[in-house]
């Protein structure tokens, strides 16, 4: 389980605790106020336990190493659409430039259509996610954010890029 689906699982059951207290009435000290208590009801301190929680969590650094904007598995079907013929080196760079990236934002990979419709075989799904785990420790692409194919001519977005390395058919850049 990964923290965005523990953080998701622990706001479900504020949300139940909450759901099942009783009602609280809190007095209003101000001078301006005509009203002399007010009703707050569980859904309001459930905004305020939601709020807290996830301060506390900012706070305590509980999404440190998780900035990215994607799920793993969305990132391994990139890697898939994006380095699919390279085999596992070329899958490492790939997956070492997505973690620097980090985002999905502009890869075509995830949404090629040998991805989209799982044209690939599992020993290819059981070879990115490997290279997917890897690239935790291990960035070969040398601090790269973005690639592109050797078999195409230095795109537009490369020019004054610095390039990091050139791994199979595929080129990393950055800037």
């Amino acid at each position: 389980m990964n923290i965005r689906q523990d953080t998701a699982k622990q706001y479900r059951i504020i949300r139940r605790i909450l759901k099942r207290s009783e009602p609280i009435k809190t007095a209003c000290d101000c001078s301006n106020c005509e009203m002399d208590d007010r009703v707050v009801d569980s859904a309001g301190w459930y905004f305020i336990w939601l709020s807290l929680v996830f301060g506390l969590c900012l706070i305590a650094g509980c999404f440190e190493g998780t900035a990215h904007a994607y799920s793993e598995q969305d990132a391994i079907k990139a890697v898939i659409g994006e380095a699919e013929g390279e085999g596992y080196k070329g899958m490492l760079a790939v997956a070492g430039a997505l973690r620097n990236r980090g985002t999905l934002h502009g890869v075509y990979g995830l949404h090629a259509p040998r991805v989209i419709h799982h044209r690939y075989s599992q020993n290819t799904l059981r070879m990115a996610a490997r290279a997917w785990e890897e690239s935790k420790h291990r960035d070969i692409s040398n601090g790269a954010r973005y690639w592109e194919g050797t078999r195409f001519p230095l795109p537009y977005w490369a020019k004054g890029m610095r390039v990091t390395a050139v791994i199979g058919r595929q080129k990393f850049f950055n800037n």
